[in-house]
C-alpha cells in the first residue's frame, strides 16, 4: 500500500504537467507563435546545460553516502552540495550574461532575444538550482509527497502566471520567461522543504568535499544528453529558423509524457533498491 501511494505521487505530477501544457497551449498561441516558443526553447537549453553542470551529478554522492552517515555527516554532505551548486550556478549565470552582452546581441538568432529574457532565464536557473539536489534527496528519503506537490504546484503556478502575463500584463514573449521564473520559485520552496533538516551554516564544507570523489567523471557523462539538446536546438535555429525549433521542442513533450510511467516506477523503488544493495 505504501509503495502504491508513493508511486501515485511520482506519476501524478507529470500527467498533470502534460494536461496543463496541452490545455494552455491553444490559449497561449492566440498571442504567441512557434518563433516565440523557439526562442524560449533555445535559451532554456543553455540554462539547462548550466543546471546540469551545477548539479554535479548529486545523485551519486547522495545515493552512495547519505544513508551511511550520521546526522552531522548528512548535514555536511547536503550543505556542501547545495553550496557548490549555487556557487557554480551564480558563476556560470554571470558568464552567460557577460557573453550575451558582448556577443549575443550580434549573433544571428540570439539577436532576436530581448535582454530582459536573458536576465529572467538566468535568474530562474539560479533560483531553481537547489531543486536538483532536493529531488534526489526526497527520492532517497521516500518523500514522494514533497516531490509530487512541488511539481504539481509548479505546473499550476506556471500556467496561471503565463496566462496572466499574456492577457493581463501584455508581456508577449516575456510571459514564457516570467512563468518559468515563477515555477523556479516554487522549486526553491520545494527544495527547502526537502532539505531544511540538513542545511546548516555550521556544517563543515571542507569536510563535505570528501564525498565528491568520482563526481567529475560522472558529471561529464550526465551532461552528454543536455549538451545534445543545446547543440541540437542551436543547429536547428541556424539552419531552419526559430519557428521550427518551437515546433520541435513542443513535439518532444509527447515523448516525455510517455516516459512518465517508467520514471515513476524507478523513483518508487529506488530507496528500497539502495537499502537492499547495502545489505
Amino acid at each position: 500500500m505504501r509503495m502504491a501511494r508513493r508511486f501515485s505521487w511520482y506519476l501524478a505530477p507529470p500527467i498533470l504537467q502534460g494536461v496543463i501544457s496541452f490545455a494552455t497551449l491553444p490559449i497561449a498561441t492566440l498571442l504567441l507563435g512557434p518563433t516565440e516558443y523557439g526562442m524560449y526553447a533555445l535559451l532554456t537549453s543553455i540554462t539547462a546545460l548550466v543546471t546540469g553542470i551545477a548539479g554535479m551529478s548529486s545523485s551519486y554522492p547522495l545515493a552512495a553516502h547519505f544513508k551511511n552517515q550520521d546526522e552531522a555527516g548528512r548535514r555536511a554532505l547536503v550543505t556542501t552540495l547545495v553550496a557548490l551548486n549555487l556557487m557554480i550556478a551564480l558563476f556560470l549565470g554571470a558568464v552567460i550574461i557577460g557573453a550575451w552582452l558582448i556577443f549575443g546581441r550580434e549573433s544571428g538568432e540570439y539577436a532576436k532575444l530581448p535582454t530582459e529574457a536573458v536576465l529572467i532565464a538566468v535568474a530562474s536557473m539560479i533560483i531553481a538550482a537547489p531543486w536538483s539536489i532536493g529531488v534526489e534527496l526526497s527520492v532517497i528519503l521516500g518523500q514522494a509527497r514533497v516531490y509530487g506537490l512541488t511539481l504539481m504546484v509548479q505546473s499550476l503556478v506556471g500556467a496561471a502566471v503565463l496566462i496572466g502575463s499574456l492577457f493581463l500584463f501584455k508581456l508577449g514573449m516575456l510571459s514564457l520567461f516570467v512563468a518559468g521564473l515563477a515555477s523556479s520559485m516554487v522549486a526553491l520552496l520545494g527544495a527547502w522543504v526537502a532539505m531544511r533538516r540538513y542545511l546548516t551554516a555550521r556544517a563543515g564544507i571542507r569536510d563535505g568535499l570528501r564525498f565528491l570523489h568520482g563526481v567529475p567523471i560522472l558529471t561529464v557523462a550526465s551532461l552528454l544528453e543536455v549538451v545534445q539538446v543545446a547543440v541540437e536546438r542551436n543547429v536547428m535555429a541556424v539552419y531552419l529558423g526559430m519557428a521550427q525549433v518551437g515546433i520541435y521542442s513542443h513535439s518532444q513533450q509527447y515523448r516525455n509524457l510517455l516516459a512518465t510511467g517508467v520514471k515513476a516506477v524507478a523513483r518508487t523503488v529506488w530507496p528500497t533498491s539502495l537499502d537492499e544493495a547495502r545489505v
